[in-house]
Order: structure tokens, then C-alpha cells, then sequence
């Protein structure tokens, strides 16, 4: 809750900071991309109307079977400085960024998805705001595409309403656990001293953990906004959040159990709030489930009608709260009132696909290659 009042704040006065940065800069967009021809030619034209024009924009095909490279090719020749490399197979998100990052030559680096679009105004809003607090990276606000269902209107109210809004919580306190690998500023040095790992199944949650536990400034850029492509059918969606689920429960246990030296706030702050976001799903479940069993819980001896009214009331409190701040479009009211219900059941199912992922890594039973760990396509 703290968290999400102090998002609340946060959002209510944006934009905030300078719109341009005070001193020229280079950025290097560098761009991942496994099989996306449907979308990488929109995201690169996108570029060429930023206000801040992208130094050079480096796109790695990571051995892509359809005509990712070649679309590619032909859209790089109307931006400056434009390349493009290729692994003749495929080796995962994280190697086709650390490839891109290696060979990029600007001071700042944003890393962009194939299929998510910065605004017009975006990449000058994040460096001006980089600049401004000294920090090392920057996040972007993240907004589903608009397309016609009502599984991507639930998932349009999900990123406006809670997913930015829980960063923007944490942006205050200085604790941002996932800096969004769809779209986010970093200075070069920071990727270079501490690269992305395929590790995990979620490169950008981890490395923001490593950056985090070593005291590196992360931040939000309200100002700055991507739109970016979502699952529009529930198994492709369902696909999506088990990675997410089991790259979360892989970092938390890696960054848990790690005896590396860590800052205060990563060990007190950072940490607990990511493993609090990872599993209060999962764990609320657990607890209602306990309560129907034992009839009422140990806490103020509530009933389950209790818990579920008390739970729910907070929840969509914070929705209708969230819905009454919005600037870019309020979405109809049967999102706002279903999607905490979608948000709910697929966070569990993803939690317990999660759990079964896991125990067949750990018995050696599914094979950590590139195409498993870092792309999962929302289409």
C-alpha cells in the first residue's frame, strides 16, 4: 500500500524534469530481435521521429529463421549510423544485447525491444532526466498497444494502472527492482562494468538486482513513454508470465542467497520488495486457501468472507484510484472491474507452471537454450 500511495504522488504530478537534456550526448539504441519481421520495421521507423535524434542504432539478429535481417537492412538505411549483426544461430536475448552493447560507441544506451515504440518525445525526456539526477539507468513508462479484445484492454489497464504505478512507488524510495528490458536508458559504463547474464529466464530483472546491490542510481522517467505489443490470447499470455514468474523466482533465490556485498538499501529495501511483488499472488492464494481450511486465520481472527471483502475492497481502491489519475484515456469500467480478476488467476497459474519449470531445470529434464530463456513473443 505504502508503495502504491507513494506511486500515486509520483504519477500525479508527471511530467516532471527537463524535456531536453542541457548538454549533447550520444545514444546507441541497440536492438535484440528473434523472428521479428511483423514488427522490427514500425519499431525503427518510430525512431526517426524522436526529437532526440539516436546517434546510432545497432539491431542484433539473433539467428532468426524469417526475414527479420534482411527487413532490417532495408529499414537501417533511412537512420544515421545504422548496423546491423547477426549470430548465425540462436543465442538468446542477453548474448544478442551484450553483442549489440559491445559494439555500440555512445555514451548512453537505450536498450528497446523489436516490438515497443518510444514516443515522439521520449528518448530526450530519459536522457534529460539521466542527466538531471546523475543516475545510471532510467526506466521508461510502458503502455500496452491498443488492439481490438478485451484480454489487451485488461492488459492496457494492468501496465497504466499497476505495473507503472508500483515502479513509480518504488522510483521514491530509491528501490526500482526490474528495470523493463522493453525499453530503458543506461549509461554505457554501467553495462559494461556489469552485463546482462542469461542465467535466468529474465535478463532485465537481473541485471537490475546486480545494479542495484552495487549502489547504482536506477530511476523513472515519467515523461517518457514506449508503447509496447502484449499477448493477445490467454495462452500466449499465460506463456509470458510463467517466464516472468520463473526468471523472478530464479533471481530472487540467486540475489538471496548470494554472500556478494551489498548496499543497506538493496538488502533491506530493494530485495524484499521485489520477492514482496514476486510472490503476493501466490502467497494470497496460499492464505485464502488456509482460511477456508482452518475456518478463520491467527490474525484479528477474521473469517474468509472477511479476508476476500477486506482484500478486494484494497484492491480495487487502488484500481479506481489509479483510473482517476489517468491522462491517456480512462479504459472502460468492465476492464477496470475484470482485470485484477485476470491479473489474479494468471499470476497463480504462472506460480505454479513456475514451480514445475524449476524442478525440471533442476533435474536437468528442459534444455536452457536461447529461444526458451529470452523470447517470448507476445503475438
Amino acid at each position: 500500500m505504502v508503495l502504491w500511495w507513494l506511486g500515486l504522488h509520483v504519477l500525479g504530478g508527471r511530467p516532471s524534469g527537463p524535456s531536453l537534456p542541457r548538454q549533447a550526448c550520444h545514444v546507441s539504441v541497440v536492438i535484440p530481435a528473434y523472428n521479428e519481421a511483423a514488427v522490427i520495421v514500425a519499431t525503427l521507423r518510430s525512431l526517426r521521429c524522436s526529437s532526440l535524434s539516436p546517434w546510432e542504432v545497432i539491431v542484433v539478429d539473433d539467428g532468426s529463421s524469417d526475414q527479420t535481417g534482411n527487413l532490417t537492412q532495408g529499414a537501417l538505411k533511412a537512420l544515421a549510423r545504422g548496423m546491423l549483426l547477426r549470430h548465425p544461430h540462436n543465442r538468446g536475448k542477453s548474448a544478442a544485447l551484450n553483442t549489440a552493447i559491445e559494439a555500440c560507441r555512445g555514451d548512453l544506451v537505450l536498450t528497446l525491444d523489436a516490438d515497443t515504440r518510444p514516443e515522439p518525445d521520449a528518448l530526450a525526456a530519459a536522457a534529460a532526466w539521466l542527466e538531471a539526477e546523475g543516475a545510471d539507468a532510467v526506466a521508461f513508462m510502458l503502455e500496452a498497444q491498443p488492439a481490438p479484445g478485451l484480454l489487451t484492454s485488461m492488459q492496457r489497464q494492468e501496465y497504466q494502472n499497476a505495473l507503472n504505478v508500483e515502479r513509480a512507488g518504488q522510483a521514491a524510495l530509491g528501490a526500482i527492482a526490474i528495470l523493463p528490458g522493453a525499453a530503458t536508458l543506461f549509461r554505457r559504463s554501467a553495462l559494461v562494468e556489469t552485463p546482462f547474464s542469461c542465467r535466468t529466464r529474465t535478463e532485465d530483472a537481473d541485471l537490475t538486482l546486480s545494479l542495484s546491490r552495487k549502489g547504482h542510481h536506477l530511476g523513472l522517467a515519467t515523461g517518457a513513454t514506449a508503447v509496447t505489443l502484449v499477448p493477445r490470447t490467454f495462452a500466449n499470455l499465460l506463456r509470458q508470465r510463467r517466464r516472468w514468474m520463473t526468471g523472478h523466482l530464479q533471481c530472487g533465490l540467486r540475489h538471496g542467497l548470494t554472500k556478494e556485498a551489498a548496499t543497506l538499501r538493496f538488502r533491506w529495501l530493494t530485495l524484499p520488495n521485489f520477492l514482496l511483488a514476486t510472490l503476493v499472488v501466490p502467497l494470497g492464494v496460499l492464505v485464502l486457501i488456509g482460511v477456508l481450511a482452518a475456518g478463520r486465520t491467527c490474525v484479528l481472527r477474521l473469517g474468509w468472507i472477511q479476508v476476500v471483502a477486506i482484500t478486494t475492497t484494497i484492491l480495487y481502491l487502488q484500481r479506481l484510484s489509479c483510473w482517476l489519475l489517468s491522462r491517456h484515456g480512462r479504459p472502460p469500467w468492465h476492464t477496470v472491474v475484470l482485470e485484477p480478476l485476470l491479473s489474479g488467476v494468471v499470476g497463480s497459474l504462472a506460480f505454479l507452471m513456475a514451480l514445475g519449470t524449476l524442478m525440471g531445470l533442476w533435474r536437468g529434464r528442459l534444455k536452457e537454450n536461447g529461444e526458451e530463456v529470452g523470447w517470448t513473443s507476445p503475438r
